[in-house]
């Protein structure tokens, strides 16, 4: 059930930074005013980001795992919760991926 629930958790965080967060106004608007040429990468680099559920998904699956790990007491880290955080990064990536394929496929 955890795993689930875990999968879920990622999902919605997948979701929220990829539609409704305020990231992708403030990195395409914010930038813009300044005229530099320097933030010209960064805000791409984070405009590709968030469009991909792969790579966010990514991200979003060992901040869960790691949110999880707080929760659960945070014990101290070692190399197993590192691969542990790679390999929900992973399976979170496939997740979000499969699950926004889907729906975008069922809204047309």
């Amino acid at each position: 059930m955890e795993i689930i629930f875990g999968a879920f958790v990622a999902y919605a965080f997948c979701f929220w930074l990829m539609n409704k967060t305020p990231a992708r106004l403030i990195l395409s608007e914010g930038y813009q005013e300044s005229g530099e040429k320097a933030e010209e990468g960064v805000r791409k680099f984070f405009d590709e980001l968030l469009t991909c559920s792969f790579c966010t998904g990514f991200h979003c699956g060992y901040m869960t795992y790691f949110l999880f790990w707080l929760s659960a007491g945070a014990t101290p880290l070692s190399w197993e919760h590192a691969v542990q955080a790679f390999l929900a990064g992973m399976a979170s990536a496939a997740w979000c991926y499969f699950l926004d394929t889907a729906i975008a496929k069922m809204e047309g």
